[in-house]
């Protein structure tokens, strides 16, 4: 509560006051350096603190959109390598891959988050039909949340490395089926929606 109302204050103060975008950028890695640490004192992964300064900038308006986008272009060309970079580092994929694991894991990620969609639509009253189920593919995608929290679970010793690359294959998979299932579902609608292209007339 406190982040989100302090939230929109620091973006039109840092639009104002610092050079855009570089100056918001060091700024907000500042910002989650200093969370991130917080939050290891407390005991608490250094990833919760960033996800809360995320969530405290994060919104819908015009600004904060502006603000995601500059941010996400630095942490998906900067960041974002390093971090795979150091996730394959932590283990040996290939001496560690045990194909039943995976696709139990897989299987049953699928089976919960797209179940657990299509009984909450089910419960509200909504059809079971192609855009629940494209609902559901949707959110089954992992992202890099999925690997974050696996990398969490294997420096804790929550989680041996078999299970770790099970989790990472999962992450990845569920991710990159999710755009091809939604447009295969969704492609009637998309059909219906296109406009229809003007005639060009020949003098």
């Amino acid at each position: 509560m406190i982040g989100r109302k302090l939230g929109p204050p620091a973006l039109q103060w840092a639009r104002k006051h610092v050079s855009w975008p570089s100056g918001f950028i060091a700024l907000t890695s500042l910002l989650i350096l200093i969370a991130g640490s917080i939050s290891e004192g407390l005991g608490i992964h250094a990833f919760l603190g960033a996800f809360l300064v995320g969530a405290a900038l994060g919104g819908n308006s015009e600004e904060k959109n502006e603000a995601h986008d500059v941010i996400g272009y630095f942490v998906l060309s900067f960041f974002a390598p390093i971090y795979f970079v150091s996730m394959g580092m932590m283990t040996d994929f290939l001496t560690n891959f045990d194909g039943t694991l995976v696709v139990m894991i897989l299987v049953a990620a699928c089976i919960a988050k797209i179940g657990s969609v299509l009984i909450g639509a089910r419960l509200a009253g909504m059809p079971i039909n192609r855009e629940s189920l494209a609902i559901g593919f949707g959110l089954n995608a992992r992202g890099a949340t999925g690997i974050i929290l696996a990398g969490v679970g294997l420096t804790n010793n929550l989680i041996d490395e078999r299970i770790f690359v099970a989790i990472v294959v999962m992450a990845l998979t569920t991710s990159l089926m999710a755009g091809p299932s939604m447009n295969f579902l969704l492609r009637n609608n998309n059909t219906n929606l296109k406009t229809p292209q003007p005639k060009v007339l020949v003098e």
